[in-house]
Formats: C-alpha cells, sequence, structure tokens
C-alpha cells in the first residue's frame, strides 16, 4: 500500500495508472472543508488484487516458493515508480 501526497494541492488523489500491473494500493485522503469530513479515495488494479494475484499467490505456495514472487512489479507506468 502506498499513502500519495503531494501534485497539485495538499495532497494528491490516487492515480489509477499508478497501480496498472501491480499488486500495490494507493490511498489519499483530503479534508472536504465544507462539511468537516475527511474523504478517503483508493486505487487498485483490480486484475492483480483480484483473481490473477491470487493464482499467482497460490502458484506460489504449491510450487513453495516465496509467496511473493511475481506479486512486487514496480508497474507499468512511470509514475508508479518509488
Amino acid at each position: 500500500m502506498r499513502l500519495v501526497a503531494g501534485g497539485g494541492g495538499v495532497y494528491r488523489y490516487p492515480e489509477p495508472k499508478a497501480v496498472a500491473g501491480t499488486n500495490m494500493a494507493e490511498v489519499g485522503f483530503e479534508l472536504d472543508p465544507g462539511n468537516k469530513r475527511l474523504v478517503a479515495f483508493s486505487a487498485i488494479d483490480n486484475m492483480m488484487k483480484g483473481s490473477a494475484g491470487q493464482a499467482i499467490h497460490g502458484t506460489n505456495i504449491a510450487l513453495g516458493l516465496d509467496e511473493t514472487a511475481g506479486l512486487d512489479f514496480q508497474g507499468l507506468h512511470p509514475v508508479g515508480a518509488p
């Protein structure tokens, strides 16, 4: 999980393109000044966080590999790189 901050304002919103092809989730937040509520936003790649990621994880376990092998890809878009 990555907590995102920066960009145009005090906090920036999570970017779906930054998590494309990764097993990461981006989370951002901002205070709504009108009603004083904290609003949280998130972005995931539902293929890697869903059944495709589960299949890789299960295969790793079945073959005796490290559980996270193949799941630590940094992404398809340069914004996602740390």
